[in-house]
């Protein structure tokens, strides 16, 4: 469904409330993403329904709908979303390097979206379009080092003529993604292929204490290495996709699986804790109504 409204819409009821994530997903020739990563209106394109406005995940986000359309089912975990299984896992190298090393080796991909630091204060990172391993930088698991329009780098990565893009990114950006990919538009971002998220608890941009996904729950694969010990990390897989990359990776011994049951106690509470909190504090800026997130009763009752 295509919702009658456009940029300036986006700018009053997204950007100018402080709701914007830096996410990238409006990308469009008439914006223009500044220093701080938030997105600036260049000039009006005179659409009536605009693509900047229908993809943006915080103007309108139908997370049941959206689930149904990427998994086939509801989710059963209220607080991590959907996921068909979890590990506990270990690499020499960092998770998100040895999983981007198996996704070239395997030809999941023909390039990968990473971050390049733009502005420490406030932070900022620019999308890198890489289409060789050698290319890709050593990967950090800090959720500030992924703040930024990553998402736009598909686009640019469509333009080049690739195909096969993965991504590496924090949960708002793969609800950009999940809403674009579920719309009525044609756009560059049906180049992505793979999405890797990072879970967070708070990504550095003003928007980010309205959202309501710690786990990256429109990715193939996320994961968390808090409360792990040193080199481990907690990874969920979503997607026959995801689950394809850690069979590879461990048949190729980038990643060694500890345990293919772990205690997911520590995520689950973080999640619990990111999700009411936020959705407290999206209540009071839009004096007691829901928002942007399209939740139900029990939705909200499982959360507070």
């Amino acid at each position: 469904m295509k919702i009658e409204k456009a940029s300036p819409d986006l700018e009053v009821e997204v950007i100018f409330k402080g709701l914007c994530a830096h996410c990238g997903s409006c990308f469009c020739p008439h914006i223009e993403y500044q220093k701080d990563g938030l997105p600036k209106i260049l000039d009006s394109c005179n659409e009536t329904v605009g693509k900047c406005y229908n993809s943006c995940p915080r103007t309108s986000l139908d997370i049941a709908d959206i689930d149904r359309k990427m998994f086939g089912k509801l989710r059963e975990n209220e607080f991590l979303g959907h996921y068909e299984k979890s590990y506990l896992v270990k690499s020499k190298q960092s998770i998100i390097n040895a999983f981007i090393e198996t996704a070239f080796k395997a030809s999941l991909v023909d390039s990968f979206i990473v971050p390049k630091n733009e502005s420490k204060k406030p932070v900022n990172n620019i999308p890198q379009v890489v289409q060789k391993l050698k290319d890709i930088p050593e990967l950090s698991s800090k959720n500030l080092d992924y703040t930024g329009p990553l998402v736009s780098g598909i686009n640019d990565a469509y333009l080049f003529g690739l195909k096969s893009v993965g991504i590496i990114g924090n949960p708002c950006h793969f609800q950009g993604i999940a809403k674009i990919m579920y719309s009525d538009f044609h756009t560059g971002i049906q180049a992505q292929s793979l999405k890797i998220a990072v879970m967070c608890a708070a990504g550095g941009a003003t928007g980010c204490m309205y959202c309501a996904d710690y786990a990256g729950e429109f990715s193939d694969i996320s994961y968390s290495d808090i409360g792990t010990e040193k080199d481990h990390s907690i990874v969920l897989v979503r997607t026959a996709l995801g689950q394809k990359l850690v069979d590879t990776a461990v048949k190729n011994k980038l990643i060694e699986i500890i345990n293919d049951s772990p205690d997911l106690a520590k995520i689950i509470e973080l999640a619990r804790k990111k999700k009411s909190r936020n959705i407290e504090n999206l209540l009071k800026l839009q004096n007691g109504k829901i928002g942007y997130l399209e939740l139900t009763r029990k939705s909200l009752s499982a959360l507070f």
